[in-house]
């Protein structure tokens, strides 16, 4: 399976649309749209951590043309991070928590990004 196919299954799976996926990883929609058609061929170590952190991606199973969808968690994914809500406006622990955590990655994120863009001046 390509790994155009595998982050959009990863992407569907979660309920998300490019832009926000996208943004969880640290990418801008462009750049995941680049992914998810084919144009990046592989991906970064940062988006792969981000993958492990957040989603439970197993590392091993992106970057290898393994079919098997058993392989895609690295463990049984937490049910507490994924709910079905009656109401959107009624927000559960478990995604307030998620939450919680794309903001300290986004964090991170910048915090990279900034001291990156400061050694290159």
């Amino acid at each position: 399976m390509e790994l155009s196919v595998k982050m959009r299954l990863i992407r569907k799976k979660e309920g998300m649309n490019q832009t926000l996926f996208g943004n969880s990883l640290g990418l801008e929609q462009g750049s995941y749209a680049g992914i998810e058609n084919g144009r990046t061929k592989n991906l970064s170590k940062s988006v792969l951590i981000l993958l492990k952190l957040i989603y439970k991606i197993n590392p091993e199973w992106i970057e290898t043309d393994s079919d098997d969808i058993s392989d895609m968690y690295i463990e049984e994914k937490n049910k507490d991070l994924v709910c079905e809500h009656q109401s959107k406006y009624i927000k559960c622990e478990g995604c307030i928590e998620r939450e919680r955590k794309i903001k300290e990655l986004e964090e991170i994120i910048n915090a990279i990004n900034k001291l990156t863009t400061k050694k290159q001046n």
